[in-house]
């Protein structure tokens, strides 16, 4: 509201007339609102008279005291300097005619609302009047000086002004203005008539000044009783009891013991008097006391007993007997405690169960209020303090001012009790809203209303709001009740909050996640809660992490404080001694200390509970970035389930963010050591659809120099060069199975790619490794044969027929050709033709080719037995021993098709 209220006041200075006028209103307002209305002329606090009502609108006056908030010096000072700011604006030359005219009828409005500020108002109107704007035009400045005119003239028919200097200041400027005999028109003629009759009769007494004579003896007036009755009678009833009302005021307590004497020359007075009054009441007849006697439902009371039926006889004796008014030499009845408490209870009773007035705004306002007041009264365990709770809760939202009035009467009476949680007003609050519970809807929001109006939110009060939390029903209603306490009630901001975080990670996802989702969404928002906020997700976060005992050996433990150094061993023996005494005292004090520290309960971490507390923290991330930079650190600290946790929240939660935002390439650029599978989760994530950045490629480059980890390279391959992804390449073949394979379903899922699936493959088979790397290579080739999406008959046979033309022949090229023949059966003949090329190129001179050649030749027999004659002698040899069930095959091909002796085979 501060802001906002600044915010305003600077539209003063704005540059659009509209503004400036409409800005210049709410100065006028804000004096109205920050002064006070109780402030005579003077500045003395000003007495009601009998009959007046207190004047409406705001005002400091209505602010309780000692307000946690409110400062009423403050505000007043504060409408004090808008005052002469406003005054200081009509020489402003930015101030335009409208303008000047709204700050003038601003002037006439604070004078007639705030009698304080009279004397300033008179200041300026007549400074006004004497130096008009030298910016304005004189169209202008007539216009000023016309509603000058009217101002002062309302004014000066104000009846407060007669007889004041700021009456003569005011009549002077009217002249000034408009000349005498236009004035003498303007002013009010009964008051200008009072003043001319005063200054003549005072020009007459200056010009007789006759000399002054002794004064005459008082005398007694003498009043003849029946022109005094005759008076008496001809004064109005509603006046005269208005008159004796009024005095009422001046009569002493206790009223003193008076009998009248008959021998006093006021006794006719008197009883004239008296009898004037008589004659102004109904006169009762027994019949008519009768008639009330049995209309009075206490008759009809089995209850009343005792003093209440003498109390009865009381006003029948009254109400029945020759004179309606007591004497005025007898005295009135006195009642006991015990009936005084009574005629309290069953009037209370009454007040509550009467409705005559509420046919009205003021008549309902009144009673409420004498209700409150008359509440205080009562004993809490009084039928009538139960029959007014019964009353309020029977119609919540219709009686709730009468709640309100009741609670603040409640809180004042209790503001002498050391511990509130045990005063009048505490036990009041609490009943009120377990009423309200079980009388209102789940979802009504008049709960909510009344705690935020209510003067202190107890710790009852609170406990209560949790159990609407804690209801399936009613947690959404309990939520926002919590919220509205925490952004309108500053004093139980800290307390209301704490709950609501508490909830945060409530074992229940029913009160969780509207938890997570109010403070996440709605009040993280505030930038007073936001470092509140942060701190405990963080801390339920900080919960989860583990501290593993490390031992260290003796050569790497580093030396402390404590620990003994080399001269220190060389010391004296009996300071040595002395020394290892000390040395065991502290290490049993340690030893202790652990033993009780392992002794206390260990909670211990499971998934659920890892989610109910990562839960706000990613959930916060979501809303304030900078916080991803704190999810990584954490990861390294925290134990296997929680990580778990992390992987699969961390998903959603990126992609809630955006790959985009700069946050997450910091978090990448900076992982520190335990990070690692994290990070590469990120990184898939953000290049599982889209080809990487360049500035993410860039990144992850970095940490491949710095690491020497080729994972980080492979969700940025598309964003690769072909000579940096044929360097990468060894790297990527010595990784484990999962991630060689994610390695190479990236390398042929690009678009574009940096290798084709030939290409791929053919690199593969010229990598340059150690002999005891050859298993990870055979892997990195089965995965692309297997992927027949990509790896066609067609594009098998392209790489087939590359690397047959190398010299020397790729290790693993036979059992790519293996691979392939059993694929595709369809590239048998293609197969063929490698083979009879394999001869030309003496197959047989390397081993491990050899023996490939060997078991194609068996798989694709026997089309491979033209192939086979083909062999020298003794390859062919080699060939029969090693497969022998060809032998006899080979040897019917051989007679069949080339007129071999089968002696040759023999």
């Amino acid at each position: 509201m501060t802001d906002l209220k600044e915010s305003v006041l600077g539209k003063v200075e704005s540059s659009n007339d509209g503004v400036r006028t409409h800005a210049l209103k709410f100065l006028e307002v804000l004096i109205l609102v920050q002064s006070s209305s109780m402030l005579d002329a003077a500045g003395r606090k000003r007495k009601l008279r009998k009959g007046e009502r207190e004047p409406e609108g705001s005002a400091i006056d209505k602010i309780a005291k000692g307000h946690p908030f409110l400062d009423p010096v403050a505000l007043r000072k504060e409408s004090d300097a808008v005052f002469h700011d406003m005054q200081r604006k009509i020489d402003d030359k930015a101030m335009s005619a409208t303008n000047i005219q709204t700050i003038v009828n601003a002037y006439l409005s604070i004078a007639q609302h705030r009698p304080a500020f009279m004397a300033r108002v008179v200041q300026a109107l007549v400074a006004l009047q004497q130096r008009p704007p030298s910016h304005l035009t004189e169209t202008q400045v007539t216009r000023v000086r016309y509603l000058l005119k009217r101002v002062i003239v309302t004014l000066l028919e104000r009846p407060d002004m007669a007889g004041t200097h700021h009456r003569t200041a005011l009549v002077h400027a009217l002249t000034a203005l408009v000349g005498r005999d236009q004035a003498e028109k303007l002013v009010p003629e009964r008051k200008r008539a009072g003043r001319d009759e005063g200054s003549s009769s005072g020009k007459r007494a200056r010009k007789e000044e006759p000399t002054p004579a002794a004064p005459p003896p008082t005398t007694p007036i003498q009043v003849s009783d029946a022109s005094f009755a005759a008076q008496l009678a001809a004064i109005p009833p509603e006046v005269l009891a208005e008159l004796v009302l009024m005095n009422m005021e001046n009569v002493p307590q206790p009223p003193p013991d008076f009998v009248l004497d008959p021998s006093s020359p006021h006794a006719p007075l008197v009883h004239h008097l008296t009898g004037a009054v008589q004659a102004l009441l109904p006169t009762p007849t027994p019949e008519s006391a009768a008639a009330g006697r049995k209309r009075d439902p206490r008759v009809k009371d089995p209850r009343l007993k005792g003093p209440v039926s003498e109390v009865i006889r009381v006003e029948e004796s009254v109400a029945s007997g020759p004179s309606p008014l007591p004497s005025l030499g007898g005295k009135a009845p006195v009642l006991g405690s015990e009936e005084r408490l009574f005629l309290l209870d069953r009037t209370f009773g009454r007040m509550v169960t009467t409705k005559a007035g509420d046919r009205s705004a003021e008549g309902r306002t009144f009673r409420f209020a004498l209700l409150s007041r008359l509440s205080g009264l009562q004993d809490e365990h009084n039928q009538s303090y139960k029959a007014l709770l019964t009353h309020v809760l029977e119609d919540c939202r219709g009686r709730r001012d009468l709640a309100l009035q009741w609670l603040y009467q409640a809180y004042y009476t209790s503001l002498e009790c050391e511990k509130l949680e045990e005063s009048r007003y505490a036990r009041l609050l609490l009943s009120l809203l377990r009423g309200m519970k079980a009388k209102l809807d789940p979802r009504d929001k008049l709960f909510t209303r009344l705690l935020v109006e209510t003067p202190v939110v107890t710790d009852g009060a609170l406990g209560i709001v949790k159990e609407y939390c804690e209801d399936g029903e009613r947690v959404t209603l309990g939520l926002s009740t919590l919220r509205d306490l925490i952004i309108f009630r500053p004093p139980d901001r800290s307390r209301c909050l704490e709950i609501v975080l508490g909830y945060t990670h409530h074992e229940s996802d029913t009160v969780r996640s509207p938890s997570i989702r109010l403070v996440a969404n709605k009040l993280f928002a505030e930038p007073h809660l936001m470092q509140d906020i942060e701190d405990y997700a963080l801390k339920l976060v900080e919960s989860l992490r583990e501290t593993p005992d490390v031992p260290m050996d003796e050569a790497e433990r580093v030396p402390t404080a404590n620990s003994p150094s080399k001269e220190e061993e060389k010391a004296d023996p009996a300071e040595q001694e002395g020394n290892e005494k000390e040395a065991e005292t502290e290490k049993e004090t340690e030893t202790e200390k652990e033993a009780e520290t392992e002794k206390a309960p260990k909670e211990e971490v499971d998934e659920a509970m890892a989610q109910r507390r990562l839960f706000l923290f990613f959930a916060l991330c979501t809303k304030k970035h900078s916080l991803l930079e704190r999810m990584a650190p954490t990861y390294a600290m925290v134990p296997q389930v929680v990580r778990q946790v992390f992987h699969k929240e961390v998903p959603s939660l990126i992609r809630t963010i955006g790959i985009a935002n700069p946050v997450l390439t910091r978090v990448i650029a900076s992982f520190p050591c335990g990070a690692e599978a994290l990070i590469l989760q990120v990184l898939h994530i953000l290049t599982e659809n889209a080809n990487p950045l360049p500035h993410l490629v860039e990144v992850c480059r970095q940490i491949f120099r710095r690491s020497g980890d080729p994972r980080f390279l492979i969700p940025v391959i598309p964003g690769l060069r072909k000579d940096e992804t044929l360097s990468y390449l060894p790297k990527f073949v010595m990784l484990p199975p999962t991630s060689l394979k994610l390695a190479v379903n990236r390398i042929l899922s690009s678009n574009p790619t940096p290798l084709s699936p030939s290409e791929l493959l053919v690199e593969l088979h010229l990598l340059d490794l150690p002999r005891a790397a050859i298993r990870h290579v055979m892997d990195a080739t089965k995965l692309c044969t297997l992927n027949r999406a990509v790896y066609k008959q067609e594009v098998l046979a392209v790489v087939i027929q590359q690397l047959v033309e190398k010299t020397p022949l790729p290790i693993l090229f036979m059992r790519t050709v293996i691979q392939a023949l059993t694929a595709y059966s369809a590239l048998r003949d293609f197969i063929i033709g490698i083979l009879n090329r394999l001869i030309e190129k003496k197959v047989w001179t390397d081993k491990d080719i050899w023996e490939g050649f060997i078991m194609c030749c068996k798989i694709s027999s026997p089309n491979s037995f033209p192939v086979l004659l083909r062999l020298p002698a003794l390859q062919l040899e080699h060939f029969l021993r090693v497969c022998p069930d060809l032998k006899t095959p080979l040897a019917d091909y051989a007679i069949q098709h080339a007129g071999t002796s089968r002696a040759l085979f023999d």
